[in-house]
């Protein structure tokens, strides 16, 4: 890994400072250094890292956007669950967008009369209509998908038997969650991945239905399942413009990460290591880039990384059980 940082700085002409994350079992860049010139230097295959450079979804193309929304309003008439599916579609779309806002205007009536409350909430999120009351609801709507519950009312989990020859790591992979989330949502502890026959979990399916959305003006995080708001985080971002704009997948997930600084090792624990409990890193080439934890709460709300998205430990160890490899990160401004 030193080689590979070594040509890095060269390449790029700068003599900046990466900072690699390890594990015994991967490693990832951060952008979390002592200097922000890392920020300028480039990937192997030669093309920046600025956030003008991050990919970004398809734009959705408008004409067939407003064809929907035309279809979504005419749906809603006849058959309100086809309404919804098409409008949802629109806000999927175009989330923040005019086309999305209409849309949002739509179902919010629809939801609130057929008691869908969480569509309900999200709709006024998107239309900037939450207040303090509104979001002690959400909360104590989301409350069951967050903590151990015996009877588990929420619609989304369910409840599985173990099986002979069952482990967590089986487990979450069949039912596409993680095994931090089944310990979660059963109570267990961190390092308890023992089961018998016969033992019942509650399970919450994770991989392809959660996604982040990140607001930099805001400094808040949003966790969605399945498009729906179910809770919010206060964050830490870069300094000046530094977090870079765009969608992004987690590809490492770490526990009690390691820190790489100016070519060596900062392990978990000491106090030099700001990184944090969790490690959600983002894909190649924007490696450099996670939502982590940290040791330094008082830049939560603030403009202090040099990229990353800094989260209160106890948040990033929620946000983590949940963020599945896969998971779509989107940052706008």
């Amino acid at each position: 890994m030193r080689v590979l940082l070594i040509a890095l700085v060269l390449a790029g002409g700068t003599w900046g400072v990466y900072c690699l994350v390890s594990s015994p079992e991967s490693s990832s860049e951060t952008a979390e250094g002592s200097s922000a010139e890392s920020l300028a230097e480039k990937p192997t295959g030669g093309s920046s890292l600025a956030a003008s450079a991050v990919p970004q979804r398809p734009a959705a193309d408008p004409a067939q956007m407003e064809t929907l929304l035309s279809d979504g309003r005419k749906a809603l008439e006849a058959d309100e669950s086809k309404g919804i599916t098409i409008l949802s579609q629109v806000l999927a779309g175009d989330p923040r967008g005019p086309l999305g806002r209409q849309a949002a205007e739509l179902m919010l009536p629809v939801a609130a009369r057929r008691g869908e409350a969480r569509r309900e909430l999200t709709m006024r999120w998107r239309l900037n209509q939450m207040d303090a009351s509104a979001w002690k609801r959400l909360e104590e709507l989301n409350l069951p998908l967050f903590a151990f519950d015996r009877i588990a009312k929420d619609p989304e989990t369910s409840f599985y038997s173990v099986m002979p020859g069952d482990s967590l790591e089986k487990i979450a992979k069949h039912h596409g969650t993680t095994v931090s989330l089944i310990q979660r949502l059963n109570n267990r502890r961190e390092d308890d991945v023992t089961i018998h026959p016969g033992d019942r979990l509650r399970i919450l399916p994770v991989k392809g239905r959660v996604s982040v959305e990140v607001r930099k003006s805001e400094c808040v995080a949003y966790l969605l399942y399945d498009g729906l708001l179910v809770r919010k985080y206060r964050i830490g971002i870069g300094t000046g413009d530094l977090t870079p704009e765009g969608e992004f997948h987690i590809t490492t997930r770490l526990e009690n990460p390691d820190w790489w600084k100016d070519g060596e090792m900062v392990p978990h624990g000491h106090p030099d290591n700001i990184l944090g409990t969790r490690w959600l890193g983002f894909d190649k080439p924007y490696q450099k880039y996670a939502i982590h934890g940290t040791t330094m709460p008082e830049t939560i709300g603030k403009k202090a990384s040099n990229g990353c998205v800094r989260m209160e430990n106890k948040d990033a160890e929620e946000i983590y059980d949940f963020c599945a490899n896969g998971t779509v990160v989107t940052i706008v401004p």
